[in-house]
């Protein structure tokens, strides 16, 4: 299975406590709401990371196309317990989302020669996005939340 690098928007006991109301009520369509509205508020920040991880400076003439591999791989979990941000990679290449979202980059070898390695820099393009556009969406979040423990209520 894919490894992933993730940011998580955590609501705490108030996400739990309508999310075991809707449980409880046996509200299928409310719980699919729900979870489909938090997906809505966490999209401009999905949509972001991929934009960001499509421009990560790239040196060279050889592409062969690792950015836009980081970018299809940006996607949006929603369970019972929090909302995620996540990217995934096959296998052998799950170290690449994190290693150029830190500045300090990472050590590899060139296009796998084994006897020539390079320090390769990183630039910081997923949790810094994210955090630019989370405010906003824990807003919205928030909201959906409120909305959907009303209509339990009624």
């Amino acid at each position: 299975m894919p490894s992933q690098w993730e940011v998580a928007f955590q609501f705490g006991r108030e996400w739990k406590e309508v999310n075991r109301r809707l449980r409880l009520a046996g509200e299928k369509g409310l719980q699919k709401e729900l979870r489909k509205a938090v997906r809505e508020a966490a999209r401009p920040g999905r949509d972001a990371a991929k934009i960001a991880a499509r421009t990560i400076p790239a040196k060279g003439p050889r592409s062969r196309g690792l950015r836009r591999r980081i970018a299809r791989g940006v996607g949006i979990q929603a369970d019972a317990r929090r909302v995620r941000i996540v990217t995934r990679m096959p296998a052998g290449m799950e170290m690449l989302p994190r290693g150029f979202d830190t500045p300090k980059g990472w050590r590899h070898p060139v296009y796998g020669n084994r006897e020539r390695w390079v320090q390769q820099p990183g630039h910081p393009w997923f949790r810094s996005t994210i955090a630019k556009t989370a405010p906003q969406a824990r807003e919205e979040m928030r909201a959906a939340m409120e909305r959907v423990a009303e209509q339990i209520t009624d």
